[in-house]
């Protein structure tokens, strides 16, 4: 094994070099006050009723991917207003009321089965990117969902710091569609984030009481995103989940997915960022079954934090997956560029969506049936915090995949790449035919061994059935080993 960084390397002198080397001598004073945190703090009154509406008429809002739907599901938009309170910490690092009465009004969409006897029961919540309004859990699980019958609500969120240039969503729709969305906003200012957390909980409630699905009986709800919304979840329910609860006293929330945060949110809009290792961004001890998931990249990049150890404890249901060689945007986030001319390289083809629901898959059977998911894999890194590679160049440990245990690839990440569409994304060094030929033989043998992996990861519980049979599909359908 070695323990080389590829073409994207940094020395192991740098800045990043060392915050990692810090880690370990932190990590366990702060995986003790993270663990007791959530818990910890003391319950805040419920945020005011809020106001469903169906919206005025409108062409409504251009969508990119995500349109599209299972078969048999509808589409339907609300508009969801309220009050709410703004946020700060106080001296005590929790978080306290500093204003009430805030108004908001936010876009909700709705996609479920228009059948209610195919509903499972479950509403997968997602706040949406807060930025780039993008529904990322949708995209990574809508398959799923939509094999098993469960419902999606995406929550139109704000920010008001914009990195991208384009606004926030709330601004986007209503340059999209001025009529249909005239009375969205946050605050005053329009855009105020530190609004995002009573959203959640209210929307959540709303979701749990039946009042934004029609007539389908909600049994239960996840919430959970990825980048910037998995920023929000990893929030809201390391503040607000343990605080904020259902007039009986359960939780809004039945299960958490924490999909790889981009960052941890400051608490309102005029409030700094926590600093990088405050114990307060790691996962919380919840009440509910909590999976966190990442890619490769903020392994390989310095994340300040592991995420914790596992626990079964039925106070602390918790997992940590880290999926060796997916990358951050995954194949089901669309680019806008050729990656191989624009980016210096092919876009990575692995697969993170099916692993994202494969989280929630094992979520929603850790709540329903009690049956605990496979232990936490982490990636393995070396002494100085650099991801361990194998002979392929492929990262050690993790959650497997025949992608790296059968690879015709060397999987990687971008994040210093000109273009910012290429940064975040995967890129893939193909194997050449010879290369190939000398470990499989020929694409009969590849196949083979990919399909007696693919079953193997099925009986442990890291590959459903369904994603297993389009990964032999696509091994057969592999034309690498033409030519010479």
């Amino acid at each position: 094994m070695s323990a080389s960084r590829g073409r994207e390397t940094e020395s192991r002198h740098s800045p990043a070099a060392r915050l990692r080397g810090m880690v370990a001598s932190l990590a366990g004073a702060a995986l003790c006050a993270a663990a007791t945190w959530a818990l910890a703090a003391p319950p805040i009154p419920p945020p005011p009723p809020v106001h469903v509406a169906v919206p005025p008429p409108g062409k409504g809002a251009p969508d990119q991917a995500e349109k599209r739907l299972p078969a048999g599901y509808i589409e339907e938009e609300f508009i969801v207003s309220g009050t709410g309170r703004l946020f700060a910490y106080d001296a005590e690092g929790e978080a306290a009321v500093k204003a009430s009465g805030v108004p908001w009004a936010t876009r909700v969409l709705v996609r479920r089965p228009a059948d209610p006897a195919k509903f499972s029961g479950w509403v997968l919540v997602e706040p949406m990117h807060p930025e780039l309004g993008r529904p990322f859990a949708w995209r990574n699980a809508g398959d799923y969902l939509g094999r098993k019958g469960d419902a999606w609500v995406g929550i139109t969120t704000t920010r008001n710091l914009i990195l991208y240039g384009d606004g926030d969503p709330i601004s986007r729709l209503q340059r999209s569609d001025p009529q249909r969305y005239a009375w969205l906003g946050f605050g005053p200012s329009g855009n105020e984030g530190g609004l995002n957390w009573d959203v959640i909980a209210a929307v959540g409630q709303a979701v749990k009481a039946g009042k934004l699905t029609g007539p389908l009986a909600v049994k239960k709800t996840l919430v959970g995103g990825w980048s910037g919304s998995g920023a929000l979840t990893i929030f809201f329910t390391n503040t607000f989940h343990m605080r904020e609860r259902m007039a009986d006293g359960g939780p809004i929330f039945d299960a958490v997915l924490i999909g790889e945060p981009g960052w941890y949110p400051p608490i309102n809009a005029d409030s700094g960022s926590l600093i990088a290792y405050d114990a307060r961004q790691r996962p919380a001890m919840l009440d509910v079954p909590t999976i966190s998931v990442n890619s490769s990249a903020p392994i390989e990049f310095g994340m300040p934090f592991r995420p914790r150890a596992d626990s079964d404890d039925a106070r602390n249901r918790f997992r940590a997956y880290e999926v060796a060689g997916a990358d951050h945007r995954g194949t089901r986030d669309p680019t806008f560029t050729n990656p191989k001319t624009d980016c210096g390289a092919p876009a990575s083809d692995f697969p993170l969506h099916y692993y994202y629901s494969l989280a929630v898959d094992h979520l929603k059977r850790w709540s329903d049936e009690g049956k605990a998911p496979p232990p936490s894999q982490p990636i393995a890194i070396d002494r100085y915090g650099y991801v361990v590679t194998d002979a392929s160049g492929n990262p050690v440990g993790g959650v497997r995949s025949p992608y790296l245990d059968v690879p015709v690839a060397r999987y990687y990440q971008t994040h210093a790449a000109r273009l910012i569409e290429c940064r975040g994304g995967g890129r893939m060094d193909l194997f050449g035919p010879a290369e190939l030929r000398k470990r499989y033989r020929s694409h009969a043998g590849y196949v083979a061994r990919v399909k007696a992996r693919a079953d193997e990861l099925v009986r442990a519980g890291w590959l459903m059935p369904e994603d297993a049979a389009e990964t032999v599909a696509k091994a057969q359908a592999f034309k690498g080993f033409e030519g010479r």
